[in-house]
């Protein structure tokens, strides 16, 4: 996969606003490590296909490159987890 310069400034400026503004940015692995599930299964949280359609929020890094904010991450795992009900 090939990037181009406008890619590579927009990927910088969001990393970059990320850090400065204390985000931390997790990549799809980490957070698919994190709750130990498929990519598939992440894809379908971040469209909302879930039995409480709760939808994880993605910062869009370029055309194919997702990242999450921890907060949205920690975020999402309250809602999943409140009354006592799992994702």
């Amino acid at each position: 996969m090939k990037i181009n310069s406008k890619q590579l400034r927009q990927y910088a400026t969001e990393e970059t606003d990320a850090i400065l503004n204390g985000e931390r940015l997790l990549a799809p692995e980490q957070v698919m490590r994190r709750w130990g599930i498929s990519r598939e299964q992440l894809k379908r949280l971040q469209a909302g296909r879930n039995t409480r359609q709760l939808r994880l929020p993605i910062v869009k890094i370029g055309a194919k490159t997702v990242r999450f904010r921890l907060r949205d991450v920690i975020q999402f795992e309250h809602s999943c987890h409140s009354n006592g009900k799992r994702r």
